[in-house]
Parts: structure tokens; sequence; C-alpha cells
């Protein structure tokens, strides 16, 4: 039988285009297993190792490199990069750093060769030794916060052999080192026999320092003894950073004749002095945050001016330029938190203005239940003068309306509230836990215990004397106690300092989660052994 050529070509035509498409796979086993070292040349632990040494590594597959020169763990370490080629299933490594004599070195890849196609992470760990023997000692243990005692992953531990000098982490690069994991745990392997300072680094920049002043460190007063002797297993580092925030003015915000700056920590006491002026000429009123970190000043209501203020305390001094004006209609006294709907049985109906009262006249302000009936009540100014409190006996599970009316409070410049409004209801006393905590220890220093509700937010602290420590008034909710051992009585943690060899005030958790329900009341015995 005979064919057009026609017929021909158009068959040709469907037959490669049929082998010309593209068929998705049909399955089969992902590859999970990491790749494997077929041959390492020199071998793994190999002795008089020099510089001018190449390691060959070579694999059972094709692999890639992942941030090698970061994951890459040298101990002890080197101050340049190691050198790499990677062809195929091979890995050449060189050094460009002089190596130390009679020194086991350690190279731990840590997740940094995987293969080419799943990313699958090699487990591989080389060891060579540039003298004639391996050293075979381990330093581990863990590394937690010092604040809260979260482990902290990701930070340099590290040994020197340097007893002598006090500055030798801000100095001299570490004899031995390892980075913490998820877990914080850390394990320096293959050290030699001697003492030796244990430290830990948050190393910001990577170099090996501490010669930052944000950077973190934990250490160990003693040295560490390393021998056959001697057991380094399960050591624990408390890493903190220390004090070193130089005083300064973070924020000043102008509004009117209200001048405010923020410092950017808290003092314990601060002096000023104003410029070309006196202060009873210019100056109305001035306070001190709560917090010890700021400064309000209320400036006489003055038209336009500017003036110079020098803030000092004892390690700091400024001099702070301002401007003022004057108020206008539009600067309404107002208050600066609405009114709760729910009102909190056990206090006060709080008042915050905008500005300092002057005075108020409680004729014009009514409080009434839901029959309409007057109620007796009185206000009382806080010593921060622009929050008042109006104390009255509310019933609990009761509904009230508050009717506070134009010009019922004057600020000290003279300008009047308008009319407020607010309905509210009172909750009740079973709408709250009450927490008994019978703290149990043996520390000779004053000590304190903070309540942290689930997002660590301290809710209420109580020094520790004899007996238990009452915590009321606590909405449903999980919650947790932290112990502050306060060496120095100042009633607030404080931190350490290396080279003063003063470590950060110990901290203690309570290891259960309190959960807490409406009309319950929990005791808790804490024992905590030294």
């Amino acid at each position: 039988m005979k064919y057009s050529p026609h017929i021909v070509i158009a068959l040709l035509a469907i037959l490669v285009s049929a082998c010309a498409q593209v068929v998705a796979p049909t399955g089969g086993t992902r590859d999970t297993q990491p790749p494997q070292v077929k041959e390492v040349k020199p071998k793994n632990e190999s002795l008089n190792f020099n510089r001018e040494q190449t390691i060959s590594i070579t694999f059972d597959e094709f692999v890639k490199l992942e941030n090698i020169n970061d994951k890459l763990i040298i101990s002890p370490p080197l101050e340049h990069d190691i050198k790499t080629k990677l062809r195929g299933k091979n890995l050449e490594i060189k050094f460009e750093d002089t190596l130390k004599e009679n020194t086991t070195y350690v190279m731990n890849f840590n997740e940094s060769i995987v293969d080419l196609t799943e990313n699958n992470p090699l487990d591989f760990t080389y060891v060579f030794s540039t003298g004639n023997e391996i050293d075979s000692f381990v330093v581990s243990g863990r590394l937690v916060n010092a604040f809260d005692l979260k482990v902290v992953k990701d930070a340099w531990v590290a040994l020197y052999n340097d007893l002598k000098s006090d500055s030798l982490p801000m100095k001299k690069m570490p004899t031995y080192i390892d980075k913490t994991n998820e877990e914080g745990s850390f394990e320096i392997t293959n050290v030699k026999a001697g003492k030796y300072k244990l430290l830990a680094i948050a190393d910001e920049n990577k170099n090996f320092l501490f010669d930052k002043p944000t950077e973190k460190i934990a250490f160990k007063n003693e040295f560490i003894e390393v021998s056959e002797n001697s057991i380094n297993d399960s050591l624990k580092l408390f890493l903190f950073e220390e004090d070193k925030q130089k005083l300064f003015v973070e924020e000043k915000k102008e509004d009117g004749p209200h001048f405010f700056i923020k410092l950017s920590r808290t003092i314990d006491s601060v002096s000023y002095n104003f410029i070309d002026t006196t202060q009873s000429e210019v100056l109305l009123l001035s306070q001190v945050s709560k917090e010890n970190d700021s400064l309000h000043f209320w400036m006489k209501n003055i038209q336009f001016d500017n003036y110079r203020l020098v803030v000092e305390s004892a390690d700091f001094s400024d001099t702070i330029k301002f401007d003022t004006d004057t108020l206008t209609k539009k600067n309404k006294l107002k208050l600066t938190n609405p009114l709760p709907s729910i009102q909190p049985y056990y206090q006060s109906i709080k008042l915050e203005f905008n500005r300092p009262i002057k005075s108020f006249d409680a004729s014009k302000v009514k409080l009434l239940n839901t029959d309409s009936v007057t109620l007796d009540f009185k206000i009382e100014q806080s010593k921060r003068k622009a929050i008042l409190h109006i104390k009255a006996s509310l019933q609990q599970d009761s509904s009230y309306h508050l009717i506070i009316a134009d010009s019922a409070f004057t600020d000290i410049y003279g300008f009047a509230n308008d009319s407020i409004g607010k309905s509210f209801s009172v909750d009740a006393e079973d709408d709250y836990s009450t927490l008994e905590v019978e703290v149990v220890n043996e520390f000779d220093f004053p000590q304190f215990v903070q309540l942290l509700d689930g997002q660590e937010k301290v809710i209420q602290e109580h020094k520790v004397d004899s007996g238990k420590l009452t915590f009321n008034h606590l909405k449903s909710g999980k919650y947790n106690l932290k112990l502050i051992i306060d060496r120095n009585g100042n009633g607030k943690w404080d931190t350490g300092d290396y080279i003063r060899n003063l470590q950060p005030e110990s901290v203690w958790m309570y290891e259960e989660t309190i959960d807490l329900r409406p009309n319950w009341d929990q005791e808790i015995k804490w024992i905590i052994a030294n």
C-alpha cells in the first residue's frame, strides 16, 4: 500500500508532538536521607596537621553549601573565613590562618552542607590535631536569659585559657567555642586539660569579642577546671545586658505652655535650672513621672516665648531649648482616658485630665443610682494634680450614672471642662480570684515576688516577709510567679557587670502555669532550694 507524502508528514508531526509533551511525575518516595561522607582526607582525627594541607571531603551524592561561613563552627575560632571549592561531589577546604601548635581543632558543619534536590542537611564533625594527640575533654551546659530564665539560642559560649586579664573578652579571641542550640544547650568538645574562664557572648558583630555596649554577656565567677577528676557537664550561664546605656533626652514635646521631656532610662534624682530667667517668673508647676524617667513643665500662659533649661543628675547634664505658646479656646480641658463602662467594685472612680487641676466644685458633680437617687461622695485630688478620685459607697452588681456639669473642674490656666455624662455598672467580688503564695527558701537577702499575666506583664508585686503573700482582685486567666533576690534592697531587678565580676540578681520562675477562675481562691506553697 502506498501513502501520500502529505499523510506521512502529518503522522510524523503528531508523533513528535506527543513525544515532546511534558508529563507530570507519577509519584515516588521523597528523598529524606542526607548526603553521606564516603571519604575524607586527611582522615578524621588526623595528627600533626598543618595549615598547608587541604581537607578533601567526598560525598555519595551531589551537594551544595548553605551559608557555610556563618553556620560552620570551628573551635578554636579562626580570624579569617576558610576557603572552599565545591566540585560535584567533592568539597575542598583550605585555611588562611596560622593554626596553633599542639592544638585539637573541631569543625562542626552545623547543617551547612545539604543535598542538591531536597536540602537534607548533613550532620558532620571533622576533628584534627596540629600535635601528637587528640584532646578529648568536654565542657557542656545551658545558657538562659538572666531576667526571665528563657533559653538563649545562637550565642557563643567560650573558654579562655588566659586567667590574668580582666578584659580578655573585649580584646582576645576565645581558646574554644561553641554555639547554643534551640534549647540553649552548648557542648565544647576536644578541650585540652587545664583551667579556663567560661563566658557566653551574644555577639552582634560576629567577631567573637565583647566590644559593643548592647551585646549581652554571661560568665562564671570561678575558673573551670578541666581534668579527669572534674565534671563539667551541667554548667549554667545567665546572659544579661550591662547597664551601660548613657542617659540622654530621648524625646521632647511642646504643647502650648506645657513642655515634656522623656529620658532614656529611669533616674534616682534630677535637678533643673532655667537659664536667663528665674523659675518663679515663668513656671507654674513641674512634676517627675511616676516611673522617674520623664519631666513635665507647665509654664505660665505667656505669649509665644522660648526657654533654655539645664537638666542634671549624677551622670548627666544637658541644656534643652524649648518653645511655648498660649492656650486658646480650642485647647479644652478634657479627660485623657474615657470613663469605663464597668467599674471595679474595689476602686474609686478615676478622673484623669490633660492638665493639672487647680480647683473643682463638687456641687456640679452628681452620682445617681438606677432610681435616680443622688448618692453621697467625696472628691480627692492626687499628688499628680491632673488625677482625681470620686469615692462613694457603691453596691456590687449595680448600675449608676455620673454627671459632671460644665465648669466643674478648672485647670491651672483657668480653662474648665465641658459637661460629661457616663452610665456604668459595678462588678462584684465573685468576678475575681485570690491567690495566696507561701514562699519557702533560706536566702538571706531581701526578695520580692511578681505576679505575671499571660503577656508577662507584672500585675502585682509583694515583698517576701514571714507569712503568706496575698494577690487580690485577679481576673480569670493564666498567670506565673517570679521571685527576685534583691541583693541591694532597691526594690527592682539589677543586671550584672563583667568588669566588676558582678552577677545579675538571681531570678526564680514558678514551674507551673497558674490557671485562675472567677470566685476561686487558690493557695500555693513554693519551695525553692538554694
